[in-house]
């Protein structure tokens, strides 16, 4: 899907899909069968900005999956996915990372022209992990970074026109999410590992009280439950990053 509002469009760029995602992990305390399986869809977008070329998020591949025993397919890489837009690596001006994770920035190093915007909150992340989380860092966490150019924002930052970060926190102590006004709208890009039955859950989540639910994979989960509710409130158009073709949820 693109959505398009003056010079600003989005394209979404399917890299991979994780067979075989755990769907209790969409569903922080909530009764889902521990073998039920979703697939798991890993993009990044393309945002033709009206003075930038902007990519959200820089891209994972399928054996980063594979390696730690997932099934994962393989769709394309990066590259061919911005070479189908007319495009290359070095046309990207910006990366706008939501969050560190590697799903979302293993491919870093292969836009060294970009500056990278990030928030502080997620550099001391990266810098000092969550313990919780340590166990699940690749070996090669740190060396995603190297050499990276960051430019280090502080909460709400409005980076061109129609296009704004959003501090959403809760998944990593420092996501973002990306606004973008389109002609429906305000469409945000969710700066946090979410499904659209997160903003859209099964009626017997509904039944409990819970008009929408937050992930089990997190560091605060007040943080992401105010950030969820806050994109919510906020949102026309919502693109879960993680949903199957990049689905829009529309909230009123």
């Amino acid at each position: 899907m693109s959505t398009k509002s003056g010079n600003i469009v989005i394209h979404p760029i399917p890299l991979c899909v994780v067979e075989d995602f755990p769907r209790a992990s969409l569903h922080w305390l909530l009764p889902v069968p521990l073998e039920d399986k979703v697939r798991d869809f890993h993009y990044v977008w393309y945002l033709e900005g009206p003075r930038e070329n902007y990519l959200v998020d820089a891209g994972v591949t399928a054996d980063r999956f594979t390696s730690r025993n997932f099934r994962a397919t393989h769709i394309q890489t990066v590259d061919e996915g911005l070479k189908r837009l007319g495009l290359e690596v070095g046309d990207i001006d910006t990366i706008i990372l939501t969050h560190s994770h590697y799903d979302h920035s293993s491919d870093l190093r292969r836009f060294p022209k970009a500056r990278v915007i990030i928030q502080a909150a997620e550099v001391e992340q990266i810098h000092h992990p969550f313990p919780y989380t340590q166990s699940r860092l690749p070996k090669d966490f740190e060396q995603l970074f190297e050499g990276v150019r960051f430019e280090v924002v502080r909460g709400d930052t409005r980076i061109d026109d129609g296009i704004d970060l959003l501090f959403t926190p809760g998944h990593t102590a420092g996501g973002q999410s990306v606004a973008v006004k389109t002609a429906d709208g305000t469409a945000v890009i969710t700066g946090w590992c979410c499904h659209r039955e997160n903003f859209d859950p099964p009626a017997e989540f509904k039944a409990k009280g819970f008009p929408f639910t937050i992930g089990a994979s997190h560091v605060n989960p007040v943080d992401l439950y105010e950030s969820t509710r806050r994109i919510i409130e906020l949102a026309d158009i919502i693109i879960p990053c993680h949903d199957d073709e990049s689905r829009v949820v529309r909230r009123r």
